[in-house]
C-alpha cells in the first residue's frame, strides 16, 4: 500500500514539475498576468524571465488612482495635483527570491490625505521545478536499485542472495516470482 501511495505522489510530483518547467520556458518568451480588481486594491500573480510573481497594491478608497501598462505592471499614476512622497521603502533578496514593501503618501505633509502600498514577492521558478523533482528522481532510483536486484538474482523484498535457496529467501521467507532468481 505504502509503494503504491509512493507511486502516486510521485506522478502527480512529475507531472508538476514537468508544468513549471514548461511555464519557466514559457516566461522567457511570453508574460503571463492575472489580475483582480476589488474596492481600493489590484492583486495579481503573474510569470516573466524565469520568475513568478505576486503582487498586491491597495490604497485609500477613493483616492484617485489609475493603473497605466500592460497587465502585471503597477505603473500608478496619482490624478491628483498633490505631492507624492515615497516613505518606509523596503526591500530584500536571496538566490532568485525578491520581496518589496514600498508605502507612499499623496498630499502635503504633515497630514497627507491618501496612501499607497504595493507589496510584491517574487519567486524564481527553478525553486518550484527543483522542489517538484525531488520525489520522482527518487522514485528513478529506488526503480533502479529494486531492477539491479532482481537481475543479480537477490531477494526483491529484502535483497538477500538468492542463489543458494531460489525457491523461497530465508532472511525474510518472501517467495520469489518464478524467473525472477
Amino acid at each position: 500500500m505504502r509503494w503504491k501511495l509512493f507511486n502516486v505522489v510521485s506522478a502527480i510530483s512529475a507531472l508538476l514539475c514537468l508544468m513549471v518547467i514548461a511555464l519557466w520556458v514559457r516566461s522567457y518568451w511570453l508574460s503571463d498576468n492575472w489580475v483582480r480588481d476589488a474596492p481600493s486594491a489590484r492583486m495579481g500573480v503573474g510569470s516573466a524571465l524565469g520568475r513568478i510573481a505576486w503582487r498586491h497594491v491597495s490604497y485609500t478608497p477613493g483616492m484617485p488612482v489609475q493603473f497605466n501598462g500592460a497587465p502585471g505592471y503597477q505603473v500608478i499614476k496619482v490624478t491628483s495635483p498633490a505631492s507624492v512622497s515615497v516613505a518606509t521603502p523596503g526591500s530584500w533578496s536571496f538566490a532568485g527570491f525578491r520581496g518589496s514593501h514600498y508605502q507612499m503618501a499623496v498630499g502635503r505633509p504633515p497630514a497627507p490625505s491618501w496612501a499607497i502600498t504595493i507589496d510584491e514577492f517574487t519567486l524564481p521558478l527553478w525553486a518550484p521545478a527543483l522542489a517538484s523533482g525531488v520525489l520522482p528522481a527518487l522514485w528513478l532510483l529506488l526503480w533502479a536499485h529494486r531492477r539491479r536486484r532482481r537481475t543479480a538474482g537477490c531477494c526483491p523484498r529484502c535483497g538477500y542472495d538468492l542463489r543458494a535457496t531460489p525457491d523461497r529467501c530465508p532472511e525474510c521467507g518472501a517467495v520469489p516470482a518464478k524467473g525472477a532468481a
